[in-house]
């Protein structure tokens, strides 16, 4: 079993440890000492691992992505690069029919395009606050009429801010609600 001279001689490794995250018990584990040895060490070093963690905080900072403006202007970039690639496919099949069509033909590929550049463009809403990022609804409906359903139905249908899923959802639960009335 390790001593506290050996976790001194490895103290750079053994707050690179705390630092990283790991709980007493494991760096104890790793370097051979008992818990409490470990407990006493990080005591005694407390002021060198909050350094370590306040210089880490800073390299993160410094990282595009924490900057949420940087988050936007990337994913912008890569809307742009999808949106050329749509439009080459476009181009490709207008060059081969002579006409240049509504949609292009549903490829994998393409389908997979539409579904990013769907999903970078949501991401961006999100950023800026303009849908929230989970959407939870909870309704307790005990008495309404065929009417209030219909009208129910419509406002869903008509809701293009709903994911498609979440709308096909709400339609199906719909009609199960109102034979529950019958």
């Amino acid at each position: 079993m390790g001593t506290r001279y050996d976790l001194e001689r490895l103290a750079d490794e053994v707050i690179a440890g705390f630092v990283e995250g790991r709980g007493a018990t494991e760096l104890a584990r790793r370097f051979g000492v008992a818990r409490q040895t470990m407990y006493e060490f990080r005591q005694r070093h407390e002021a060198e691992i909050q350094a370590a963690l306040a210089q880490v905080a800073a390299e993160l900072r410094e990282q595009w992505i924490v900057v949420k403006a940087e988050r936007i202007e990337a994913m912008a970039a890569n809307v742009a690069l999808i949106d050329e690639r749509l439009s080459a496919v476009t181009a490709a099949v207008a060059a081969a029919t002579g006409e240049e069509p509504a949609t292009p033909p549903p490829t994998e590929d393409l389908l997979a395009l539409i579904r990013e550049h769907r999903a970078l463009l949501r991401a961006v809403a999100e950023e800026l606050g303009q849908i929230p990022n989970k959407v939870t609804a909870a309704v307790e409906v005990t008495d309404y009429s065929h009417q209030a359903v219909l009208t129910m139905q419509a406002l869903i249908a008509d809701d293009e801010s709903l994911p498609e899923e979440t709308r096909r959802r709400l339609l199906a639960s719909l009609p199960a609600a109102l034979r529950g009335q019958r």
